[in-house]
C-alpha cells in the first residue's frame, strides 16, 4: 500500500529534466535535482524509480530526499508537514535495512527521522547496538555525534515533560548549587545530596535516555565517595552521550578511582577520536595507561599533551612519575584519589 501511495504520487507530480520535459531517466534526473538540492523536483523522480522496479539505491534516495525536505520544513516552521516527510522518510530507509549489510549511512539518517517523529529513543537504541560492530573510526564518530543529537532532542510536550523538568531542576540544585547569597559556592550536605538522587531517580522515570540525569546523578554519588554507584551512572550517561567530553573524563577517572585502569582504557581512547587536541584529556589517557602498566604508550601520549600546552604543571609531574615508573624507582598507583 506504502508503495502504492508513492506511485500514485508520482503520477500527480512528474518527474521532469531541467527543460520542464518529462524525464527519461527518473533516477538520474533525481539525483542532478538533489545536487542542486532542489528536492522538491527530485522526489517525484526518485518515487518513479522506485514505482518502476526499486533497488536498494533506489530506497536509499528516496529516503534521502524526503529527509531533506523534511529538515527544510522543519526549519521553515511546519512541524507537521516535515513530520510527515521523515515518516516516509522511515519506510523507506526501513526498506534498505532490511537489505543484507546495510550501510551505516542508512542507521544514521533514520535515526534522526525517528527523533523527528518524536522516536528518540528508538533511535539511540539502534544506534548504541550498531556502534560496537564498527571499527572505523570516522565512521564511529558519525555515529557518535548522532547519538549526541539524539540526546538533546526535546522531551515530547505534556504531564511527563513537565514533571522531569521539575524533578531534574529540583535535583540538579541539590548537587550542583549555584551559589549562596555572597557569591561563594554553596557546599551541598549529604542530606542535599541523598536527597537530589532520590529526585532524579523520580526524574529518569519520566524520562529514562536523560544523559543529563544520569550524569548529575554520578556527580552525586562521586561527592559521597560511593564511587560503584557513581560508575554505573556515568556509564549510563556515556552510552546515552559519548561524545560529551566531562560525562567521558569523569567515568575514565571514577575507573581509575576503583582501580580499574584496563577498564578505562578504551572509553579514554573513544574520547581521543573525537578530542584529540584536548590536552587534559590526552594527559589523562597517559595516566591511564601507566596506571595499566603500559609505561612506553603513556610516554608517547603525555608528550603529545605537552606539544600543546607544554607548561602544565599537573602534566609535567605526570611526565616525571611515568618516567620514574618506567625505570623502576617507583610503582604506578593502584588507584587515584
Amino acid at each position: 500500500m506504502l508503495i502504492l501511495i508513492s506511485a500514485l504520487s508520482a503520477l500527480a507530480a512528474p518527474c521532469l529534466d531541467a527543460n520542464g520535459a518529462p524525464a527519461t531517466q527518473p533516477k538520474k534526473t533525481g539525483e542532478q535535482w538533489a545536487a542542486q538540492r532542489n528536492f522538491s523536483s527530485a522526489l517525484p523522480c526518485f518515487e518513479a524509480a522506485v514505482a518502476a522496479k526499486p533497488t536498494r539505491s533506489d530506497w536509499i534516495n528516496l529516503g534521502s530526499v524526503h529527509y531533506d525536505l523534511a529538515g527544510q520544513l522543519f526549519s521553515q516552521g511546519d512541524e507537521a508537514a516535515g513530520k510527515r516527510h521523515a515518516q516516509q522518510s522511515s519506510e523507506s530507509f526501513d526498506k534498505v535495512l532490511a537489505t543484507p549489510d546495510p550501510p551505516v549511512r542508512a542507521y544514521i539518517l533514520q535515526a534522526a527521522n525517528y527523533a523527528m517523529t518524536e522516536r528518540s529513543s528508538e533511535g539511540t537504541a539502534m544506534l548504541l547496538e550498531l556502534l560496537p560492530t564498527v571499527e572505523e573510526p570516522k565512521i564511529r564518530g558519525a555515529i557518535i555525534d548522532q547519538l549526541g543529537n539524539l540526546s538533546e532532542m526535546p522531551f515530547p510536550s505534556g504531564p511527563d515533560q513537565a514533571a522531569y523538568e521539575q524533578a531534574f531542576d529540583a535535583a540538579k540544585a541539590s548537587i550542583l548549587p549555584k551559589t549562596l547569597h555572597n557569591g561563594n559556592p554553596s557546599p551541598p550536605t549529604e542530606e542535599l545530596i541523598r536527597a537530589g538522587i532520590l529526585t532524579l531517580d523520580r526524574a529518569l522515570r519520566h524520562h529514562p535516555q536523560s544523559w543529563r540525569a544520569w550524569w548529575v546523578k554520578g556527580v552525586g554519588y562521586q561527592k559521597l565517595g560511593e564511587q560503584g554507584s557513581a560508575l554505573e551512572a556515568f556509564g549510563k550517561a556515556y552510552a546515552l552521550h559519548p561524545a560529551h567530553p566531562d560525562i567521558g573524563r569523569e567515568l575514565v577517572l571514577t575507573h581509575l578511582r576503583m582501580g580499574n585502569a584496563k577498564a578505562a582504557i578504551g572509553p579514554s581512547a573513544e574520547m581521543l577520536v573525537l578530542h584529540p587536541q584536548d590536552p587534559g584529556l590526552l594527559a589523562n589517557h597517559a595516566l591511564v595507561l601507566m596506571m595499566a602498566g603500559d609505561t612506553d604508550a603513556a610516554a608517547s601520549w603525555i608528550e603529545k599533551s605537552l606539544a600543546i600546552n607544554p607548561k602544565n604543571p599537573a602534566t609535567l609531574a605526570l611526565k616525571a612519575d611515568i618516567e620514574a615508573v618506567a625505570a623502576g624507582e617507583k610503582s604506578a598507583p593502584e588507584r587515584i584519589q
